[in-house]
């Protein structure tokens, strides 16, 4: 299972440099699969070093894991511009 897991990491990152000649549908479908993935963040797992980042940056925000990653995903997906930063409000983010 976390074979399948960097792989789809790796094809969200390689998308990223390939958006501007990606067909669209493609580009729709990554981020539908991020998103369903987001809706299951409690079961993603990180290597170590990534993990304690995630708990101290969540104690020090006084927030859960899952929304500490949800906030991130948008603010990195929003910085690409893939998510109006207006949208990130709206849609949960903090």
């Amino acid at each position: 299972m976390l074979e399948g897991r960097k792989y789809f990491i790796a094809t969200i990152e390689a998308a990223a440099e390939l958006v501007p000649v990606m067909p669209a549908n493609e580009v729709k479908a990554l981020l539908r699969r991020a998103a369903l993935r987001l809706r299951n963040a409690e079961d993603m797992l990180f290597d170590d070093d990534i993990e304690d980042a995630l708990q101290a940056l969540a104690s020090n925000m006084g927030k859960d894991r899952k929304t500490v990653i949800r906030r991130i995903l948008l603010e990195g997906l929003g910085a690409m511009g893939y998510f109006p930063a207006n949208d990130m409000k709206g849609n949960g983010g903090t």
